[in-house]
């Protein structure tokens, strides 16, 4: 779990650090809006836009770190399960549910990473537009989430069919 709240806070970190890299060159006004073509359609000054995309990673990290602890307790899952299931059976379910947790923020935060510096590029006009990029990260996102959720599911599923294995001792 460590690692994973490293990686994560990495990206928190990574955005901060490029709008301290930009601050200086950027002028008065930068996009923090683009429509769908992926041109920018809405501006703030610049330094409400520096902070903006550190906050929002900042949120995202805390929204991530919440969601580990909620789904690393047993009891979210026996609650969730209304079946008594083998311990062994329950970090199945338990690792399972954390790699969808990880994928989704991780290619979010990849996103909101790659969303910032291309922002600070447009506002240079070093670039026109957020995309392909940004439909790249969004494909990743909705290719990679049908097969985590389809492999959770059927973990579920199986789990639920295992007879419970007792975990104390037995009576003999």
């Amino acid at each position: 779990m460590k690692n994973r709240m490293l990686i994560a806070f990495g990206f928190v970190a990574a955005t901060a650090l490029l709008s301290l890299y930009y601050r200086e060159g950027l002028p008065a006004g930068v996009p923090i809006h683009f429509n769908a073509a992926g041109v920018a359609n809405g501006w703030a000054p610049k330094n409400q836009a520096l902070i903006l995309f550190p906050a929002v990673t900042l949120f995202l990290f805390l929204i991530y770190l919440a969601a580990i602890v909620i789904n690393s307790n047993p009891k979210y899952w026996t609650r969730k399960l209304k079946k008594p299931v083998s311990d062994e059976a329950l970090e199945r379910l338990i690792r399972q549910s954390q790699k969808v947790l990880d994928f989704v923020f991780l290619v979010i935060l990849s996103m909101f990473l790659y969303l910032h510096w291309a922002t600070m590029r447009i506002a240079l006009g070093q670039m026109k537009s957020i995309v392909p990029g940004i439909w790249i990260f969004l494909g990743i996102l909705f290719a990679g989430m049908p097969f985590l959720i389809i492999r959770t599911v059927a973990l579920q599923y199986r789990v639920l069919r295992e007879p419970k294995k007792p975990t104390g001792p037995t009576k003999t």
